[in-house]
Formats: structure tokens, sequence, C-alpha cells
């Protein structure tokens, strides 16, 4: 999240790897969670993979907090139980009921230190810096209002006749069928029920809300793709399944509003949600198939996410720029050292949480 990420309920993260197969219980190491803010919570967390909070405010931990990678506080730690499976590190100092770090645990000078039960691989006093995790700043979000309105003239709607009004005021169930290509809509606004077959490689560009007061289902034929761009609000009042839970890897759903995407009846969500900018309102317990990226989070129950780590793999078709400004310019497995895209030399040098292995990029070992 990029503003504080706050919750009264248990949030549960793990991962898998689609290309190897469907999300089985228990999932692997990874899933990991970031805040540009700080975060606070009175409900168990299970963070699968890293935890990042580089906000100057606390971190509290007001039920356990158990942490499957890396732990990156830039401020202080405190509150209950945590746990640590990796290595730890925290700016502000420590004071919790409880603490176990595997590995090391790196804390500056004159930093408390305080926990009635500790556990702790070795300590490290030198000074702590974490790196915002989220690509929060407006110059480093992707512009999907930009892209939207490019397309609203240069796309393969003429191609299959395809008005941009059709899913405008949808009342009877309806299914739409997209081949490979660019498509672009007005707006969707559906009293009944939605279907879209996608057969190939599709951008879709919707220019104004996708609100979906019944089921909205996006069906995904062998080795399609879906990216789904959204300038306004999204409602999804029904099931809201953008791919499928097998392969979430193969559908993106990116909103460019700085309101609410309220998820009023979902309690599956397939597929990966980027809309830094907006607040994900759910009304109950939410399980998500693969990522979310949001301004906010505003949860009424229970939230699990379920990485797949297939998502890194997306874009590494495209060639790599002559030169990089950071790491998210480069493929998946890449840093970008220098100004160019090449192997890492440290975990520091590739986009957080991955971790550098061998000279790659890795997210956590599943």
């Amino acid at each position: 999240t990029c503003d504080d990420l706050v919750t009264s309920h248990t949030l549960t993260t793990d991962s898998f790897d689609s290309g190897r197969g469907p999300y089985m219980a228990p999932g692997g190491v990874g899933g990991s969670v970031g805040t540009n803010r700080v975060s606070s919570s009175s409900a168990t967390w299970d963070v699968g993979g890293s935890y990042w909070a580089s906000g100057s405010g606390a971190v509290t931990a007001g039920s356990p907090l158990a942490v499957g990678s890396e732990l990156h506080v830039a401020a202080r730690l405190a509150g209950s139980r945590v746990d640590v499976e990796r290595d730890a590190w925290v700016g502000g100092g420590v004071g919790l009921e409880a603490l176990r770090v595997v590995g090391t645990l790196t804390v500056p000078e004159g930093r408390d230190l305080v926990a009635a039960s500790s556990e702790i691989g070795a300590t490290v006093r030198a000074p702590v810096d974490v790196a915002a995790p989220c690509a929060c700043d407006p110059a480093d979000q992707v512009d999907i209002a930009a892209y939207v309105a490019h397309h609203t003239t240069d796309n393969d709607n003429a191609s299959i006749g395809l008005d941009p009004d059709v899913l405008a005021n949808v009342s009877s169930e309806t299914t739409l069928d997209l081949p490979c290509g660019r498509f672009y809509l007005a707006s969707v606004s559906a009293t009944a029920p939605i279907t879209l077959r996608v057969a190939g490689r599709v951008a879709l560009f919707v220019d104004g809300p996708l609100t979906a007061n019944d089921d909205f289902t996006v069906e995904l034929a062998e080795g399609a793709e879906v990216d789904v761009f959204v300038t306004g609000t999204v409602t999804a009042a029904g099931a809201f399944s953008l791919g499928s839970a097998e392969a979430p890897a193969r559908a993106r759903l990116y909103v460019a509003t700085n309101g609410t995407l309220n998820m009023s009846a979902s309690t599956v969500f397939a597929g990966n949600l980027y809309a830094p900018n907006a607040e994900l309102v759910t009304a109950g317990d939410l399980e998500v198939f693969g990522s979310v990226f949001v301004r906010r989070l505003a949860a009424s129950g229970a939230v699990a996410i379920h990485y797949d780590t297939r998502i890194l793999e997306a874009g590494d078709s495209c060639d790599p720029p002559d030169v990089c400004e950071s790491c998210g310019d480069c493929p998946a497995s890449e840093a970008c050292v220098d100004g160019s895209c090449g192997a890492c030399r440290t975990s520091d040098d590739c986009c957080a949480p991955l971790l550098c292995i061998d000279g790659a990029c890795v997210p956590e070992l599943i």
C-alpha cells in the first residue's frame, strides 16, 4: 500500500507458481507485504514472504506477526510477538512481548532492544535504511489514463464491429467475444451478468467506471492473456472474476481512479490489481489469487493472498531498454546496475522484495 496498512482482521499471504500447477494449500514461501507508510494490526498476520514498512511511524503488532522471510522496518517495532524466519532490520528500536529472529537482527546504536522473551541468531548495531517498497510516486506510476486516452482512437474495434457503448447499459445476460487485439469501451455498467471470452492477448481500455451489479466473468482461452485499463471507479456487487485461480498471472487490472474499488460481494478475486491511488473496500472475507497494489486497504473481513510468482515473467518477451533507470525497467530476473540491465550484486539491486541469488533477482524460494 501507499498509505498506512491497518487491519482488525487476519492477513495471510503465501505463494505458488502457476507455471508448475494450480495453488495447493499450504502455499510456498513468498507473498510479501509492503507499505510506504506504517502498519498496525489487532489480529494475527502470517506473511509468507518479506515484510517492509518504510514510514516514519511505529509498526504495531497487536497480535502475533509471523514473517516467512526478511523483516524491514524503518521506525519502531512494538506490540505482541514477532517471528522472523530470516534477517531483520529495525530502524527505531524494538519493544515487544516476544521476538524470534532466525538470522541477524540489525538495530542502530542507541535504539532500545526490549523483548520479554527473545531468540535471536545474531545482533548487529548499525544504521538501518529501509527503501520504499512500493512505487507510489506519481512519476513512477503507470499512466493509466494516458493509455486509455490514446486507445480511444487507436484500437481494433472496427475489425470486429465493436460498439464502444456495447456494455454501457447491460440489463440482460451478455457475452462478448474478444480475439487478440486492443479494444476500447466508453464504460461498463450492468445489472445483469457479463462474460468476456478472451481468445488471445487482449488489452481492454475502459474510459470511465466499471460497475458490475451482477456477476462479471472473464474467461481466458488456452494461452490467452488480458490487461484491463479503467479510468473510473470499479464496483463489483456480484462475483468478480478477471481470470482464473489456476493462472492469475495471465490477468491484470489497472485502475486510475483516486476513489474506491468496492468489492461488496466478491469473496474470491483472481488476477493482479494495480490501483496505487485507490482504496480497496471489501464487505467481508476476501481471498486473492494474484496480487494487490492499492493506496489503502479497507477490509471488513479476513484477507488471504496467494501470490502467483509467474507474474514476474509477464513482460520478459519484451526487449530490455538500452539504458535503464531502475530495476523496474529490466526483465524480472535482472537488476539495473550502472544504467544497464544485468546480473545483480546484492539484494539492494533488485526490486523489493526480490532477493539476489547467484546473480539473479528471484522471489523467496518456494
